[in-house]
């Protein structure tokens, strides 16, 4: 004969405990007081799961990652937003799980173990989701937190799974007036020169940028956002309400001969490793002209040179390519 099976024993014990205590039959009515203690541990046994305690039977198989997780997942996020990176394991245990963060050279630097954060940063955070989710959740996410997560399971031999988080990075534009694309902006002497600056997906915590020139004459470099010298000079900067960019416009009053140069927009607050990644700067050729007659010529950054010249006798009227910015 076959030997019972185990939901067939706990029931047989459940039911005895039950009428030796003079009550109902019903297997789920348990006596007030209880002193049996297979029925208290059966009662433990069918609570819901609590954060910090097992939900599998300790004489059951070993805790494991799910068997739909696999390593190298990827997770992007925006700079100053909140990254979670997924853990889900087979078991509910208070310290059956911590993360690290590999660092140069292949080191692990402990973040969480259990429910405890682990780091001087109050940034990391085990972020249990139900039913079996080790989320680690990275607050205000910088610079320096792409890279490689382990998720780790104390059992023997030790069990990883790895993920991956990477930056959406901001890319700076540097327009015309107009909000067009170009290299080369050409001004006559005595006109308003205008820029601006586009920033598409910026950081979420407030940033801004930085207007640099570089003049033909001299080499000198000046910091129009500061400028102490020239006069005329205009920077206004906001978040625009509907895409999310940054926009920061310049203008600088009279234009004259000595503001020929090259302007830079940049990002400020940049830490040295982002310091020289392509996408974080954009800078145009400004020419200022002597002559009377001439407006603004534009080369465009999308297409060949496009260029006017209002003369009494000659328009020529170069046609450019379109290019077009998503937020």
């Amino acid at each position: 004969m076959a030997a019972p099976t185990l939901g067939f024993v706990v029931l047989f014990l459940l039911c005895v405990a039950g009428k030796e205590g003079g009550e109902s039959d019903d297997p789920k009515a348990l006596p007030a007081k209880q002193s049996n203690s297979t029925s208290s541990s059966l009662a433990k046994f069918l609570e819901e799961p609590k954060l910090g305690t097992s939900w599998y039977d300790p004489r059951g198989p070993t805790p494991n990652f799910v068997a739909n997780q696999t390593n190298g997942t990827s997770y992007a996020t925006r700079l100053g937003g909140d990254a979670l990176l997924d853990c889900r394991v087979t078991a509910l245990e208070e310290d059956l799980v911590s993360w690290s963060r590999l660092e140069r050279g292949g080191v692990p630097v402990v973040l969480t173990v259990g429910f405890r954060p682990h780091s001087a940063e109050n940034r990391f955070l085990l972020d249990f989701e139900p039913p079996n989710n080790y989320r680690l959740r990275i607050q205000s996410v910088q610079w320096r937190d792409a890279g490689v997560y382990l998720c780790q399971l104390s059992v023997h031999p030790p069990a990883l799974m790895w993920s991956r988080l990477t930056l959406v990075r901001p890319v700076v534009h540097l327009l015309d007036g107009d909000g067009k694309p170009v290299r080369d902006l050409h001004y006559d002497s005595g006109t308003t020169i205008e820029m601006q600056c586009r920033v598409r997906r910026p950081p979420l915590y407030h940033t801004s940028v930085q207007w640099e020139v570089t003049y033909v004459d001299g080499g000198e470099v000046a910091v129009l956002n500061q400028d102490v010298t020239r006069g005329g000079v205009k920077v206004v900067t906001g978040r625009d309400a509907d895409s999310g960019q940054v926009v920061s416009r310049l203008s600088l009053a009279r234009a004259r001969a000595s503001d020929t140069g090259n302007y830079t927009c940049r990002l400020v607050i940049l830490p040295r490793e982002a310091a020289r990644r392509t996408g974080l700067k954009d800078t145009v050729s400004l020419h200022v002209l002597r002559g009377e007659n001439t407006e603004a010529i534009q080369s465009r950054g999308g297409g060949g040179p496009r260029a006017s010249f209002l003369a009494p006798l000659l328009v020529f009227m170069i046609a450019d390519d379109r290019v077009t910015y998503s937020s």
